[in-house]
């Protein structure tokens, strides 16, 4: 009996992973993408909008980092799920300590990032955006010599959602 409930619960579980549909090759006639996630491309926590057709055109994200501000301009392109975008901005943080104090301040510079969105409803404008990347040029000053040059990779993980006008 156990057996048969086993094998009738397996089909079952197969029949409802078949009725779920995930559409990630094909993107609506949206204007305006808008979305909340983590990564430099939200201001590290923040939200992100592109203007332009299709996911493609101006990137502007906004967010925080340790109570600070951070934010990335740039320019995205995106071809169906596909997307890559380049953009200045904050990638990072870094502290200073010292016997007699603290200082926090925001790494800021050249950031690209590739990735994919998967989309999560059968109307294509509720989606997943999942990426990686790589943060270059930022400097980070130094009471104690000359400045240092920070690189290092980035991720991206958001939902946003389109909107057509």
């Amino acid at each position: 009996m156990k057996r048969f409930l086993l094998i009738v619960l397996f089909f079952l579980i197969i029949k409802i992973s078949y009725g779920q549909e995930i559409h990630i090759n094909s993107y609506p006639n949206s204007i305006i993408d808008i979305g909340i996630g983590v990564g430099p491309n939200y201001g590290i926590m923040g939200f992100k909008t592109v203007l332009g057709y299709k996911g493609t055109g101006v990137m502007v994200g906004a967010g925080t980092i340790s109570g600070m501000f951070a934010y990335e301009i740039g320019l995205q392109a995106s071809a169906k799920w596909l997307f890559i975008n380049i953009g200045y901005g904050v990638y990072g943080k870094s502290t200073y300590v010292t016997y007699y104090y603290s200082y926090e301040d925001v790494i800021s510079g050249l950031i690209i990032n590739a990735g994919g969105k998967i989309n999560l409803v059968k109307s294509k404008k509720l989606f997943l955006e999942l990426g990686i990347g790589y943060g270059t040029g930022g400097k980070i000053e130094s009471p104690y010599g000359p400045p240092r040059t920070i690189d290092g990779p980035s991720a991206v993980l958001g939902i946003g959602y389109k909107i057509a006008l």
